[in-house]
């Protein structure tokens, strides 16, 4: 699938404050095995949550190939530090997948909204509860639900990154809109 341009060009620099925010699943291993290369634009980013309106900071480098295709990119927030790969989906979407120091992995969704600079960072909705769980079934993998945080999946690497490939919007709600600090 090829992305334009405009579609991907802040695309990695929008996790890092995604991956502060909250994951849009809990997984216990990282299921992105290569990133696509973006066009992004190595810097600072202004995040701002949806739920409490607080803007975050965020930097990004530029694009480096790890071996062949692999290509990451160096993300920072605060004091934390984000290895991130993106897979571009259907619709606009990207798939975000960042591993921090501690090698725990954080994915999450981000889409550009119109034609502007502004992403929309997305977590699971809460209404699509029963078409995460049917998705869930149809790719074999096991997602719970708990009170708190978001929801956690388990199966193979290989199931889980075709559960993670198969969203759409439907299933997916706004947590931040993000715009490269100028």
């Amino acid at each position: 699938m090829v992305m334009s341009w405009m579609q991907t060009r802040l695309g990695a620099g929008l996790v890092v404050a995604g991956l502060a925010l909250a994951g849009c699943y809990e997984t216990g291993q990282a299921v992105l095995t290569q990133g696509a290369e973006v066009t992004v634009s190595p810097g600072t980013y202004r995040c701002r949550s949806e739920r409490d309106r607080e803007v975050s900071i965020a930097t990004i480098s530029a694009p480096a190939r790890l071996r062949g295709d692999d290509v990451v990119y160096v993300a920072t927030f605060d004091t934390s530090r984000y290895v991130v790969r993106i897979a571009p989906l259907s619709d606009g979407l990207l798939l975000l997948e960042g591993r921090d120091d501690s090698r725990r992995v954080y994915p999450l969704f981000a889409r550009r909204r119109g034609t502007s600079e502004d992403y929309d960072l997305l977590v699971t909705a809460p209404a699509a509860r029963d078409r995460l769980t049917a998705l869930a079934a149809t790719h074999g993998i096991k997602i719970e639900f708990p009170p708190y945080g978001p929801p956690r999946i388990s199966g193979t690497r290989d199931r889980q990154r075709a559960f993670l490939m198969a969203h759409t919007s439907t299933e997916l709600q706004r947590t931040a809109t993000c715009r490269r600090a100028r």
